[in-house]
């Protein structure tokens, strides 16, 4: 499961590859956004236990998911609104972060986007790692942090990096 998020009186928080909203006094699911995701084996490894969390920006709910969709949910009803698929469908594994109206988040095979919430279109996209995949782990799994100027995130091979922000 994932962190979870707090909204109005209720509970948002991505359990496998959906997510659900529950009352916390009563313990009962009031909505479940279904994915119908399941993540492809050769994609993620055993040692996968990273979910993206939810976040809550404007009144919609952005979380990632391991079909290489990150999705946009009206919190209210579990409805989504929008959604952007990463290159090659890669599981997106970090919590989104939005900063000046523009959309940050990483996916499994080491690209990093950013995507302008105004226009819903790919502002940039960078691919941050180019060797075998499984040697040096490219997968973004921290929430992508945002400067003045660089967008700050972290991988699977223990490193953390930075990118312009503007390109």
């Amino acid at each position: 499961t994932s962190i979870p998020l707090a909204y109005k009186d209720d509970i948002i928080l991505v359990s496998g590859n959906d997510l659900l909203c529950f009352d916390p006094e009563t313990i009962s699911e009031k909505w479940r956004f279904q994915t119908n995701a399941s993540s492809e084996l050769a994609k993620i490894d055993q040692w996968d236990y990273h979910h993206s969390s939810p976040i809550l920006h404007e009144g919609v709910v952005y979380f990632g998911c391991g079909n290489g969709k990150l999705y946009a949910i009206n919190p209210d009803t579990g409805e989504e609104v929008i959604s952007w698929e990463s290159v090659d469908q890669a599981p997106i594994r970090t919590t989104p972060n939005i900063v000046d109206g523009i959309l940050y988040f990483g996916d499994w095979e080491g690209v990093v986007y950013a995507v302008d919430l105004e226009s819903t279109q790919l502002k940039w996209s960078a691919r941050t790692y180019t060797g075998p995949h499984f040697d040096n782990y490219a997968g973004i799994l921290s929430q992508i942090e945002v400067g003045e100027n660089l967008v700050y995130y972290g991988a699977r091979n223990q490193n953390i990096k930075a990118l312009n922000k503007t390109n």
